[in-house]
């Protein structure tokens, strides 16, 4: 789902739920994260972790760190902007001039 201004609100999927609001996202009504100018903070219960995104020039995602500087996911790109190699335990999507890839995980 949508705004009129072309922002997405929500996606629903088999078995979850994601809502979208001014850079926070939820997961079937629970924060799953907040979008942060770097990257994002990840929320795992009563706590969380920040997650920076290392990118190149034109914005794509090349690495996933930790605050400690632990490589969390690894991307390469084809050509023209296709993930060739994804390696990691993050599940970040936004990799691609930091826009949501793959919702869904497919």
């Amino acid at each position: 789902m949508y705004s009129s201004g072309r922002e997405k609100l929500q996606n629903i999927l088999l078995s979850k739920t994601l809502t979208y609001s001014n850079g926070f996202v939820y997961e079937n009504g629970s924060l799953s994260y907040i979008l942060i100018n770097v990257g994002r903070y990840v929320i795992n219960g009563s706590s969380g972790k920040y997650e920076y995104n290392l990118c190149v020039h034109l914005g794509n995602v090349r690495a996933v760190v930790d605050d400690l500087g632990e490589l969390l996911q690894q991307n390469d790109y084809y050509l023209f902007g296709g993930v060739m190699f994804n390696f990691g335990g993050s599940d970040n999507k936004y990799l691609i001039d930091s826009g949501l890839i793959n919702p869904d995980g497919s």
